[in-house]
């Protein structure tokens, strides 16, 4: 007799094509401070990283030293990066998944003095230490 499966729908609507994911690569590799995921990236890794941003805007920050803080906002970056080398079919897929876990981010968050930040995330902080090293 055969075991019940149970069939649980994809968590995220994004998926990336060939010719994406060799974007993204390039453009991964060609930044100064996210290289070393290029070699790595191969469209399924974009998951991790949702997920990644999923735990970190939903994570109690007041008992995690800031450094792990400083560590895990980079998923934010490379999915910055993906969403700015993506089609526009992508783009608006990745955004409907991404919109959420960002509006979470944005009514905890709280500014910071950070120069030449990018993006909300590093402009702005959730943790109660609320500096990045």
């Amino acid at each position: 007799m055969l075991g019940r499966v149970r069939i649980v729908p994809a968590k995220w609507n994004v998926s990336l094509g060939a010719r994406e994911v060799s974007t993204v690569r390039k453009a991964l590799g060609e930044s100064k401070n996210l290289a070393a995921y290029a070699r790595s990236f191969d469209g399924s890794t974009l998951h991790s990283w949702l997920e990644a941003w999923e735990a970190l805007v939903s994570t109690e920050w007041s008992d995690w030293d800031l450094s792990e803080y400083n560590n895990e906002i980079v998923c934010r970056d490379l999915i910055e990066v993906v969403l700015k080398n993506s089609s526009p079919i992508t783009k608006a897929a990745l955004a409907a998944d991404l919109v959420p876990l960002d509006e979470m981010f944005q009514k905890a968050m709280k500014p910071v003095n950070f120069s030449n930040s990018h993006g909300f995330w590093r402009a702005n902080s959730i943790h109660p230490e609320g500096e990045f090293a």
